[in-house]
C-alpha cells in the first residue's frame, strides 16, 4: 500500500471559503463598531435608556447582545479559515517530494485565521467600555 500523495489544493476548500475566511472577521468587526456607535450614541437619548434590567440600562444589554453575536460570527469565520488552511496544507510535510512552494490559497487561509483571531480579540475588547460609560446611560444630568 502506497502512502497518500501530497495534495497542494483540496477542491472542497473553494475560493469563496478562502475569501470569507480572509475578509469575514474584518467585516464583522466593522459592523460591530458601527452598531456600537449607533447604540451608544442614539440609544442613550431614546426611551430605552430609562429602562434598567439587572442593574444596567437596556442599551447596555443591547450592546452586549450585539457583541455576543459578533463574537460568535467572527469566531466561526476564524474557525472556517483555520479549516481552509489545514485543508490546503500538504499532507506530506517531510521528504524530498514535500516542497509545497508558494501558494496564494494557503497564504490567504493562514492570514485569514490569524487576522480573524486579532479581529475577534478587538471585538471583545471593544465591549469593555460598556461597563464604565453606559452604566449611567439615560440618567438625567442635573442642570
Amino acid at each position: 500500500m502506497r502512502p497518500p500523495e501530497p495534495r497542494a489544493q483540496d477542491p472542497q476548500a473553494g475560493r469563496g471559503r478562502i475569501w470569507v475566511g480572509l475578509w469575514g472577521p474584518a467585516v464583522v468587526w466593522l459592523v460591530h463598531f458601527l452598531a456600537l456607535y449607533a447604540l451608544a450614541e442614539f440609544g442613550c437619548l431614546s426611551p430605552l435608556a430609562d429602562r434598567v434590567v439587572l442593574g444596567a440600562s437596556l442599551v447596555a444589554w443591547l450592546v452586549l447582545a450585539v457583541t455576543a453575536v459578533c463574537l460568535a460570527l467572527s469566531g466561526g469565520i476564524t474557525w472556517l479559515a483555520w479549516q481552509v488552511d489545514q485543508r490546503l496544507t500538504p499532507l506530506a510535510t517531510s521528504g524530498p517530494e514535500a516542497d509545497p512552494g508558494p501558494d496564494a490559497g494557503r497564504f490567504a487561509g493562514r492570514a485569514g485565521w490569524m487576522s480573524g483571531l486579532l479581529f475577534t480579540l478587538i471585538i471583545a475588547v471593544e465591549a469593555v467600555p460598556v461597563f464604565f460609560f453606559l452604566r449611567d446611560c439615560g440618567v438625567k444630568a442635573l442642570p
